[in-house]
C-alpha cells in the first residue's frame, strides 16, 4: 500500500484549473481596457502550456496602471501559477503574496499553500490550506492536501480527518480512500485501512 505523497495528482490538476477560473474570467476583462496590449498578450498569460510565455505576457499585463486590485491580484496568481509550473516555487510564493494582499481569496491561499508544499514546507502550507478552507468550506482538494501535510507530519488522526472531509464532498476521489487507508494502517486500524484500500481500487 503506497502513500501518494504528492500534492496534485493528475485529477488534482484538473481541480485546479476549476481554482483559477475567476482569475481568468478576471483577466480576459482586460482585453476590453488594455487596447494598446490586445487580447492577444491576455490569452498568452492566461495559458498555461508555455510558462515562460505565460510570464513575461502577465509581466506586461502588470505595467498597465489603471487595473482594479481584483484584476492586479488575478494576473499576479496566473503569474504565480507559471512561475509554479516552472518549478520557480519562491517566486510563485512572491506573487501570490502580491495577489492574497490585493485581494484575499480561497484561490490564492490554495495556491500558496501548494507552492509551500512542493518546498516540503509543511506547517506554511497546512496554514494556507486552512485559509482556503474558511473562505471555501467546500473546496474538497484544500482538505485533501491539508491532509497530506498532517500525514508528512505524522499526525495521522488530523490527516484522516481531512481525508474524511474529502471523501464527503468528492465520494469518488480514490486517492483519498488510498492516503486514508495509509493513515489508518499507521494508527493501527487495519481493518478500517483494509477497507478503505479496496474502495480505492474499486476506483481505479
Amino acid at each position: 500500500m503506497v502513500f501518494y505523497k504528492g500534492c496534485c495528482c493528475r485529477r488534482d490538476k484538473l481541480l485546479f484549473k476549476k481554482t483559477v477560473i475567476r482569475g481568468m474570467a478576471l483577466a480576459i476583462l482586460l482585453a476590453a481596457q488594455a487596447a494598446p496590449v490586445g487580447a492577444e498578450i491576455v490569452d498568452e498569460c492566461i495559458q498555461q502550456a508555455n510558462p515562460g510565455r505565460a510570464i513575461a505576457a502577465c509581466t506586461k499585463l502588470l505595467k498597465d496602471k489603471t487595473q482594479s486590485r481584483a484584476q492586479l491580484s488575478a494576473l499576479y496568481q496566473l503569474r504565480g501559477v507559471a512561475h509554479d509550473n516552472n518549478g520557480k516555487f519562491n517566486r510563485a510564493i512572491a506573487d501570490y503574496n502580491r495577489a492574497i494582499r490585493l485581494k484575499p481569496d480561497d484561490e490564492g491561499h490554495y495556491n500558496r499553500g501548494e507552492a509551500y508544499f512542493k518546498q516540503q514546507q509543511y506547517k506554511k502550507a497546512i496554514k494556507d490550506f486552512t485559509r482556503a478552507i474558511r473562505f471555501n468550506r467546500k473546496m474538497a482538494k484544500a482538505y485533501y492536501n491539508r491532509g497530506t501535510s498532517y500525514f508528512h507530519l505524522r499526525r495521522f488522526r488530523r490527516a484522516i480527518k481531512d481525508f474524511s472531509r474529502t471523501i464527503r464532498l468528492d465520494p469518488q476521489y480514490a486517492p483519498a480512500y488510498r492516503n486514508r487507508a495509509v493513515a489508518y494502517r499507521s494508527t493501527g486500524k487495519n481493518r478500517k485501512a483494509a477497507s478503505d484500500y479496496r474502495k480505492y481500487l474499486s476506483l481505479q
